[in-house]
């Protein structure tokens, strides 16, 4: 039974390996990257990061209004924190309103990143 597990594994890596880009690619890529300008976000009614996701207070439109005002001064990324005693507390109501956020229409700025804290 390990061996077939190994065998994967190892094809697996080769696969990886063999589509790595060059160095020369990766630099033709970046160069064609917009100008990356943007800030951390927690809405103007959440007190800190974890309030921002709990169901009492997600507030998908106010979320979505302010991202448009970052969108309009220039921002096309943002970083959104999610805390991990969130994800304790209610994990599938975390991953449903997680969802919402870029999907949140088209005045969000072009790059939401999420980080765990």
């Amino acid at each position: 039974m390990r061996l077939p597990i190994l065998l994967l594994m190892l094809g697996a890596l080769a696969a990886s390996a063999q589509t790595r880009w060059t160095e020369d690619a990766a630099n033709q890529w970046y160069a064609k990257q917009p100008w990356l300008v943007g800030a951390n976000y927690t809405p103007a009614s959440a007190i800190n990061q974890l309030e921002m996701w709990q169901a009492d207070t997600f507030d998908i439109a106010q979320i979505d209004r302010e991202l448009g005002w970052a969108r309009a001064i220039g921002m096309n990324t943002m970083r959104v924190f999610l805390h991990d005693l969130l994800w304790q507390q209610d994990a599938a109501g975390a991953a449903k309103t997680r969802r919402n956020v870029p999907e949140s229409g088209k005045s969000a700025p072009d790059q939401t990143h999420f980080r765990a804290v």
